[in-house]
């Protein structure tokens, strides 16, 4: 569930420059006393995992600058897309959020400065500390089989690199089935959960996690990782700006999928497959190896055996890994 704490969000925003801010003035602003102050910047150190210094005659200071999402900013830039855009705090996860979010309110987004449960495929953690990345989802419907849906990851990854390059990053690669990746680090990746509503449609939730800032979450990945900041020339984008851009481009190429399915990512994806023609292994009932050969009308990758044979592998079935 959210964590709606407006007073602990305000105290954030206040601190947000990273500058020195008098308790005396914090305490003022808030309409509480020091001592109900100084509580909240407890709660933020111990909920948020945010380090902050505090110092007599000086007041507070967060150690690292915070570019807080900007809820507004979002809804005017996606207002042609969806009316319904939602900015938290914190959340469990924002997939689930939307999940349990009513559907007549589709298409929706939500994002998030954190989130307490982050999930990647096959049940992974995902590392999700505060304002340092963006945790965004989208929801949508869909007339498809769930068979149909299998090569929505492939079109998403497109839609999100597009922007991301758009934004400033430098080459992104998608790695089958939901990787995003720049120079063999993992940038970012996606997680689509789906439910079967009346009539055979499918309600769709797609979440997408890129890091923005290095941050020690990502030293304990299973794999390589960058920041979007490691990607660009210069300062990466406003995370509001880029939030928003990248739920554009999702719901835009959700739209574009319901038309015409994967067929209209196909070229874009083969543009960007980093494992195309590579040695990989496939982890399935036992480990067997192989070259990747790009991916079939339904999303499946397809890995040339020993004997020269292609087979179909499906992304619920094993996990890949260069060999």
């Amino acid at each position: 569930m959210a964590d709606p704490q407006p007073e602990l969000s305000a105290l954030l925003r206040a601190l947000a420059d990273g500058d020195w801010h008098s308790g005396e003035q914090l305490a003022m602003r808030a309409g509480c006393s020091r001592a109900a102050l100084a509580k909240r910047v407890a709660r933020l150190k111990r909920d948020y995992a945010l380090d902050i210094a505090a110092t007599a005659g000086r007041g507070y200071r967060l150690a690292e600058p915070l570019d807080p999402l900007d809820a507004e900013a979002m809804r005017d830039a996606l207002r042609a897309r969806t009316d319904t855009v939602t900015v938290l705090d914190t959340v469990d996860s924002t997939n689930r959020w939307l999940l349990d979010a009513p559907p007549s309110a589709d298409p929706q987004v939500c994002t998030a400065e954190m989130q307490s449960a982050g999930r990647g495929r096959r049940g992974r953690d995902w590392a999700s500390p505060f304002g340092r990345s963006l945790y965004l989802s989208v929801s949508w419907h869909f007339a498809h089989t769930a068979a149909a849906l299998g090569a929505l990851p492939l079109a998403m990854g497109c839609a999100a690199a597009d922007a991301l390059e758009a934004a400033g990053a430098r080459a992104v690669g998608l790695k089958w089935p939901n990787d995003l990746v720049v120079d063999g680090g993992k940038l970012g990746g996606l997680l689509i959960e789906a439910r079967g509503e009346m009539g055979g449609s499918f309600r769709v939730v797609v979440g997408l996690g890129v890091n923005v800032y290095r941050h020690a979450g990502l030293d304990a990945l299973d794999q390589p990782a960058v920041a979007l900041a490691d990607c660009v020339t210069g300062a990466p984008p406003a995370r509001s700006a880029l939030c928003a851009a990248l739920a554009d481009a999702m719901l835009a190429g959700c739209a574009r999928f319901a038309e015409q399915g994967l067929d209209a990512f196909r070229d874009a994806f083969a543009r960007r497959d980093v494992l195309r023609d590579r040695p990989v292994t496939v982890h399935a009932a036992s480990a067997w190896q192989g070259i990747a050969r790009g991916v079939d009308p339904s999303g499946a990758l397809l890995v040339a055996d020993a004997t020269g044979a292609l087979q179909a592998v499906h992304a619920g079935d094993v996990s890949v890994r260069p060999a």
